[in-house]
């Protein structure tokens, strides 16, 4: 369904409950034009739900600042996050006005896993991750690091909850859930920190960029590309180890809407590695703007960033 006739859905039926993933929203920002917003009545929807990927706080800001044209009140917005493993949500967010955005210090994060709050006149380089809310009912989180030890509020590590709702263990696959699932507690795969009690999500464990000691989240990079790049489709970062450098390089392929020239690659290629720099204080060390579908997804059209990366190590 494209984006259009899910909202069009929406203000036929009166529905007022509605999920979109994040690249949903992306997808509705490109591709519904403010004509078309001015024939939908979206005031019927009191709970629009952010899940199945990380919420980009720009892109959801960006959504509502121009979907509320149709009537969509932003205290419709909440964030959840979930897992197949568990048969309920792990935790949920609301919103009362503002969406519920933490702003940190994007240097110290990446150097030390520490997520320092910071406020607008912040001089360095900061972060802005969505909230998942608290844990639901019945649902206990914690942050650990490598060692298995719990971590302090505002320190970022893995993801583990347990909880009535945690599955048992995987269909005839002993090892894996032996791996998965340690004295009751599910162990995500996912990178977070708690603040303030409540959970953030910022990456997969295994698709975090390593690079020269810094731990770099790819939606960071990917988010800054959608915030000034209307006519990205879609980009995916990832890290690429390099033999020579000893470390992983910092990789960003794009799929844009419509050919570019020579000089209009060139010049796109210098505003992104300079907004990227600016706001996360890394350089990329490879940019390739590629044709549209060739980055590689799921079933369900989701990035798939190992498929990507060995995509990526053929052809490039």
């Amino acid at each position: 369904m494209n984006p259009l006739s899910f909202f069009q859905v929406i203000d036929r039926f009166r529905a007022d409950k509605a999920t979109l993933p994040n690249s949903g929203f992306v997808h509705a920002l490109k591709y519904v034009s403010d004509r078309e917003l001015e024939k939908l009545d979206l005031s019927c929807l009191i709970s629009l739900l952010s899940a199945g990927e990380p919420a980009g706080a720009e892109v959801i800001n960006r959504f509502f600042d121009k979907f509320e044209k149709a009537g969509l009140d932003r205290n419709a917005f909440s964030n959840a996050y979930g897992q197949a493993e568990v048969t309920a949500l792990i935790s949920q967010s609301f919103t009362s006005g503002e969406i519920p955005v933490d702003r940190i210090d994007a240097e110290l994060f990446y150097q030390s896993g520490i997520a320092r709050g910071v406020d607008a006149g912040f001089p360095g380089s900061a972060l802005s991750v969505v909230s998942c809310g608290r844990p639901v009912w019945g649902i206990e989180a914690v942050i650990e690091d490598e060692e298995g030890n719990s971590l302090p509020e505002r320190r970022s590590g893995e993801v583990v909850v347990r909880g009535d709702v945690v599955f048992e263990g995987y269909h005839l696959a002993p090892e894996l859930t032996a791996e998965t699932l340690r004295n009751g507690w599910l162990h995500t795969g996912d990178v977070g920190y708690i603040a303030g009690g409540e959970l953030y999500i910022c990456d997969r464990k295994k698709d975090l960029i390593i690079t020269g000691g810094k731990n770099v989240r790819p939606g960071d990079v990917e988010g800054i590309v959608y915030a000034d790049f209307p006519e990205c489709a879609l980009c995916a970062a990832f890290g690429v180890y390099d033999d020579e450098i000893g470390t992983e390089k910092v990789v960003l392929v794009c799929e844009w809407t419509r050919r570019l020239d020579m000089r209009q690659q060139v010049e796109v290629e210098k505003k992104v590695r300079k907004l990227v720099y600016s706001g996360l204080s890394i350089s990329l060390d490879e940019f390739q703007i590629v044709d549209p579908g060739w980055i590689v997804r799921t079933p369900t059209k989701k990035i798939t960033r190992k498929g990507t990366v060995e995509k990526y190590s053929r052809e490039f």
